[in-house]
C-alpha cells in the first residue's frame, strides 16, 4: 500500500499492517522504519509516477484528497478515503485501515487502548473551574513579541481534546476553524493557559525565540502565572493516532499548580 499523508502512515503502522506499507510522503517520521519506504512526493503535491512503479493494491488517502484520489482511480488503482480532521474520523479510521490492509485484530486492539486512555483521562477531572485555553497553530517567531497569530478556534480535532482534559477554549467567537488574532485581541482573551505549538523542524534557536516572543507580553494573566508552554513535537501537529499523546500532555498541564514566580514561561 501507500500512503499519502504521515498521519495515514502512522495509523498503517498502528494497526499492524507497516509490513504492507511501501511507499510515503515526505516527512513523515513515526515510527523510524518509515524511513525505509520509498517516498512518492507530498502531501500536497504526491509523485503520481512514483506512486504507480510501486504498483500498490491499495492508496490510502484523506478525503480532502479528491483531485488525487480521482487521478489514481482512473489510473486503475484502488483508493480507501478517510477522514482525519477529527477525533471521532481518525478512531473511525483506524478499524477502515485495518480492515483493508489486512489486521482487523491488531486494530480493534489499538482502538480499544486509545478509547480507554481517552476515557481515563475523562474520567480523571474533577469539578472546579475549567482553564480557559489558547492553542497557537501558527505565528511569526523572533519578534520579540508575539504578532499576529492563528489559533484554534471552532476546529474539531484539538477543540474536543481541550474540554476532555479538563479545560476549554479561550476563543469564543464566530464558528471559524483557525482565526487570526491580534496581540490585541490576545489581551483582550486574556487566556488562563496558552500552548504555543511550534513546527516539529524548529531548531533549538527558534524554539528558544518563541519562548523569548511571550515574556514581551507581561500583561497576559498566562505569562504571569508561568503558564505558556511552547510545544514543538510532531504528534501535537498531525491528527493521527498519536492524539492520544496531546491529550494525556495537555491534562498534566491543567492539573498542575501555576507556579507562584518565574519566567512566565514554562520550559
Amino acid at each position: 500500500s501507500v500512503a499519502l499523508a504521515p498521519r495515514l502512515t502512522e495509523t498503517a503502522f498502528a494497526c499492524g499492517a507497516g509490513e504492507r506499507v511501501v511507499g510515503v510522503t515526505r516527512y513523515g517520521t513515526d515510527p523510524p522504519e518509515v524511513r525505509s519506504r520509498q517516498e512518492v512526493g507530498g502531501y500536497f503535491a504526491p509523485n503520481y509516477e512514483a506512486i504507480l512503479r510501486l504498483r500498490p493494491d491499495l492508496v490510502l488517502a484523506l478525503e480532502e484528497h479528491a483531485e488525487v484520489r480521482d487521478r489514481l482511480v482512473a489510473a486503475g488503482l484502488r483508493v480507501h478515503a478517510v477522514n482525519h480532521k477529527t477525533i471521532e474520523g481518525i478512531l473511525d479510521s483506524i478499524t477502515t485501515v485495518g480492515d483493508a490492509l489486512g489486521s482487523p485484530g491488531s486494530a480493534a486492539g489499538l482502538l480499544a487502548e486509545l478509547d480507554a486512555r481517552v476515557d481515563a483521562v475523562r474520567n480523571a477531572q474533577g469539578g472546579g473551574d475549567r482553564p480557559r485555553v489558547l492553542v497557537v497553530v501558527d505565528r511569526a517567531v523572533g519578534a520579540g513579541v508575539p504578532g499576529k497569530m492563528y489559533i484554534c478556534g471552532s476546529d474539531r480535532f484539538f477543540e474536543p481534546m481541550l474540554r476532555w482534559a479538563g479545560g476549554e477554549n479561550a476563543y469564543d467567537g464566530p464558528d471559524i476553524a483557525y482565526p487570526m488574532v491580534t496581540p490585541e485581541g490576545l489581551l483582550s482573551m486574556d487566556p488562563d493557559v496558552i500552548i504555543d505549538l511550534v513546527p516539529s523542524t524548529a531548531g533549538p534557536e527558534t524554539l528558544l525565540a518563541a519562548r523569548a516572543d511571550w515574556e514581551g507580553m507581561p500583561g497576559l494573566h498566562a505569562q504571569a502565572a508561568g503558564r505558556i508552554h511552547v510545544w514543538s513535537e510532531d504528534y501535537t501537529m498531525v491528527p493521527g493516532p498519536r492524539f492520544i499523546l496531546a491529550l494525556e500532555r495537555l491534562a498534566e498541564v491543567f492539573r498542575a499548580d501555576p507556579p507562584s514566580r518565574g519566567t512566565g514561561v514554562a520550559r
